[in-house]
């Protein structure tokens, strides 16, 4: 659930900003504890089109389709 959740809010910024490719599209989202830690265990985040940092609660996350 949480992965679709982030899926979400990655597809909505990139048709609200035309960003596609190797353009990054980045979202922030407020996470509880136990969301963060679901997300850690997430490998598909783990790639090369994936950067991703968490400060305090928010995970701060960019895309990219091709690099």
């Amino acid at each position: 659930m949480l992965e679709r959740k982030i899926d979400r809010a990655i597809e909505k910024e990139a048709m609200k900003t035309g960003k596609m490719g190797t353009e990054p599209v980045t979202v922030e989202m407020t996470l509880t504890s136990g969301e963060i830690e679901e997300f850690r265990s997430l490998e598909k985040y783990d790639s090369k089109n994936y950067f991703w940092e968490v400060e305090d609660n928010t995970l701060r996350i960019s895309y990219t389709e091709e690099i």
